[in-house]
């Protein structure tokens, strides 16, 4: 019986369309039937994860892992057979986006009204220069909008 005893990258590469998961030793072990098998990083030592698909790129990739003398070889889609890997990379890589794409919709919003604000208020001044009066009080009303005033020199 194969199980996963331990997964915890040595990095998470965002590399173009591919999400590079980078092992090194200790960082990776299997327990195949009582024994722990540590990862070495003789053949391959990457997962690749395209973005776009979210699948895994380079199934064929073979892994190594050593128990004292015994050696193991196994495909990254062998791996993939074992279902706590499976789920533990699932997480890896779901942690990975949530860290980088969680934005509190309260702050995105509040990001947008400040941008329009400072946008109106440039049209504003581009209104006075060019003495276009009825732009500039079309502009001022729409600033109420976003609870900005005209600043008094």
């Amino acid at each position: 019986m194969m199980q996963l005893e331990h997964l915890q990258p040595y990095a998470v590469v965002d590399d173009g369309p591919f999400l590079r998961i980078i092992f090194d030793y200790a960082y990776l072990r299997l327990n195949v039937d009582e024994e722990t098998y540590q990862f070495i990083p003789t053949e391959s030592c990457e997962i690749f994860i395209n973005k776009d698909l979210n699948k895994v790129h380079n199934l064929f990739d073979v892994f190594t892992f050593e128990n004292g003398e015994e050696v193991l070889h196994m495909t990254v889609i062998d791996l993939m057979h074992i279902k706590q890997f499976r789920s533990a990379l699932h997480r890896l890589v779901h942690s990975f986006y949530e860290k980088r794409t969680k934005i509190p919709a309260e702050e995105v919003t509040a990001i947008i009204e400040e941008l329009e604000k400072g946008n109106i208020l440039r049209l504003i001044d581009e209104a006075i220069d060019e003495g276009d009066e009825g732009s500039f009080l079309e502009l001022t009303n729409r600033l109420t909008e976003y609870k900005g005033t005209v600043e008094e020199p």
